[in-house]
């Protein structure tokens, strides 16, 4: 999943990354919070720092799930 946040993939699969970040998170029985902050709020980070609006946009959509999801 590391991979997909790179900014040498495409914008096609930087933008899948966000919106799949997202659906884990609003699917909250696939991991456990801890499991989701270790291995995931670091992709989240690069993702909402990405050099391009549209990645950005996306993850900017996925955030209120996110943190609705991290603060019980």
């Amino acid at each position: 999943m590391k991979r997909m946040s790179q900014r040498t993939e495409t914008l096609a699969v930087r933008t899948s990354s966000a919106l799949l970040i997202g659906a884990i998170a609003d699917e909250n029985s696939l991991l456990n919070v801890a499991t989701f902050e270790t291995n995931f709020l670091p992709l989240v980070t690069n993702i909402c720092q990405d050099f391009n609006w549209e990645v950005r946009k996306e993850i900017c959509g996925q955030l209120p799930f996110i943190g609705k999801y991290l603060s019980p």
